[in-house]
């Protein structure tokens, strides 16, 4: 691997870490009511924006 895509892998680790702690340290401070909906969408989001982050990234570099 090149040194490019260990910066990248490690932007991604940071990002998603960030993603984590946000959810941790906001999520009950929220009002959020406790449904298995809602429950879904918080743990689903940070790789769905992971997904989106990453297909980005992949569709810049293919240009």
């Amino acid at each position: 691997m090149q040194a490019s895509s260990y910066r990248f892998i490690g932007k991604v680790v940071i990002v998603s870490g960030l993603i984590s702690f946000a959810i941790k340290a906001i999520g009950p401070q929220l009002a959020i009511p406790k449904t298995p909906t809602v429950a879904m969408v918080l743990v689903l989001l940070p790789a769905i924006l992971m997904g989106l982050a990453l297909g980005l990234q992949y569709s810049l570099q293919r240009r």
